[in-house]
């Protein structure tokens, strides 16, 4: 079963890990045998990379685990490792595909070598040694996870506000005739990736909040975030990542230049309405082609967002290729986002629903193979969704499972009784009783917030 594959392989490159550190302090780090478990230790990585685009491993008070289930007979043979961890203040390791030889290397050397100066001190050390692909943190399980989530969710708040103030500014610039700063917009996405690495998941939450924001620059933000995952996911490298970002940020700049009249109508748009804003990729692409330092790939993917796979949409394809790469990435981002923040009058749809009506698009809408790649990434029940377990429990994921996209992380909200839990905490889903061997916990569906059951106020953009 994949989900048990994955599980050995990163068991195994746990304990490679402990192994490792273990021969550095015996016989050092220049030593043969530690110089032979590092070359061990990173094939074990890659093996765990090969088929994940990112793993995460959470240190508790006596084991280690990876998607909330503890390595219990490994974490016995590795305690001195884990109190190693927790000494650093190293709570959480994450790791990217893309890790060399020399990241991991340079990681071990930090690890094993760093005074108690806790995992803040450690990241900057690895940031010092340029080593992006491997991050650690003082994130912990349980309470401690949701008060990191929360500080997160602060610092997220504020990215949404600045680049609503970067938007603001371009739509300004656009109406009165002005070129667009292109740097300023070039700074943002580079600082939306950074947030990305550190704030995942405070980032996917407030896009879930926010969908229902009536500003149309918060669209064009969560059409960005979305579109970074998934280029991330794909393996881009930066400059590629930083261009599809950027593009995904102005796909829709042409709706600048379609009568506010018809974008803000509360009711479904007439036949001559429609028209007029299909006219908007044509309008986007003139307008990023006349401010040439915004290069050309936003110019490609504003016209293109609305073309389909199969060859239909509008405004109707130039030439007889294939839409790219980062207009397919676009796409699905838009849609999915644009589903999740219908309007009243067409009535809300759920995230589960969302999926099945997008996967009935596959291979038609959208490229197949990359709207399986976003679900995986985002899950069918993606941060920021309440949702309701068989247990009757309600509570919101903060977190997607990137082995299952049916079972995030969630914070419990709400008992089987409805009423608010004194002190809300995060389970994972993958959580099994030991008596039955069945899951402890099933998402049954998700939940439309109420004013009796809602999103906590600290999760909330406001």
């Amino acid at each position: 079963m994949f989900e048990e594959k994955t599980r050995s392989k990163v068991g195994i490159f746990v304990f490679e890990l402990a192994r490792t550190g273990q021969l550095y302090y015996l016989y050092g780090r220049d030593s043969d045998p530690a110089r032979k478990s590092l070359t061990k230790l990173f094939y074990s990585l890659e093996e765990v990379l090969f088929s994940e685009k990112v793993f995460q491993l959470d240190v508790s008070a006596e084991e280690i685990s990876f998607e909330g289930l503890p390595y219990g007979d490994i974490s016995k043979e590795i305690t001195h490792f884990i109190e190693v961890l927790k000494g650093l203040g190293v709570l959480r390791m994450t790791f990217f595909r893309g890790v060399s030889k020399n990241d991991i290397s340079g990681f071990v050397n930090v690890l094993f070598s760093a005074p108690a100066e806790g995992a803040q001190g450690i990241e900057s050390r690895l940031e010092k040694l340029g080593i992006k692909k491997i991050a650690v943190g003082s994130i912990g399980p349980a309470d401690q996870a949701g008060r990191e989530l929360v500080d997160s969710v602060k610092l997220a708040k504020e990215t949404y506000h600045i680049g609503r103030e970067i938007l603001d500014d371009v739509e300004s610039a656009v109406l009165g005739g002005r070129k667009i700063d292109a740097e300023s917009a070039r700074d943002y996405v580079d600082s939306l990736m950074r947030n990305l690495i550190s704030n995942k998941s405070a980032l996917l939450i407030l896009a879930a909040v926010k969908c229902h924001d009536e500003h149309s620059h918060i669209h064009n933000i969560n059409v960005a975030i979305f579109s970074i995952l998934e280029s991330e996911a794909l393996g881009l490298d930066q400059d590629n990542l930083r261009e599809i970002a950027l593009a995904a940020l102005f796909h829709d700049i042409g709706k600048i230049l379609v009568p506010s009249g018809i974008l803000k109508k509360e009711s479904a748009l007439s036949d001559e309405e429609f028209n007029i804003v299909k006219k908007h990729p044509v309008y986007g692409a003139r307008v990023i082609l006349a401010n040439p330092d915004l290069g050309t790939l936003p110019a490609l993917v504003a016209f293109e967002h609305h073309l389909r796979h199969d060859g239909l949409g509008y405004p109707g394809r130039a030439f007889s290729t294939d839409q790219s790469l980062a207009s397919m990435i676009v796409s699905i981002a838009d849609v999915y986002d644009a589903m999740r923040s219908r309007r009243a009058y067409a009535g809300e749809m759920a995230p589960e629903k969302i999926y099945d009506e997008m996967m009935k698009m596959s291979g038609k809408n959208f490229n197949a193979d990359l709207l399986d790649n976003f679900f995986r990434i985002v899950g069918i029940y993606p941060p920021g969704t309440l949702v309701e377990t068989d247990t009757g429990e309600i509570g919101l994921s903060v977190n997607a499972s990137i082995v299952d996209k049916r079972r995030p992380h969630v914070e419990l909200l709400y008992g089987s009784d409805k009423n608010p839990i004194d002190e809300p905490r995060i389970v994972s889903l993958f959580e099994k009783d030991p008596e039955s061997g069945g899951y402890k916990r099933t998402i049954l569906h998700s939940l439309i917030p109420t004013k009796k059951i809602g999103v906590p106020e600290r999760y909330r953009g406001e």
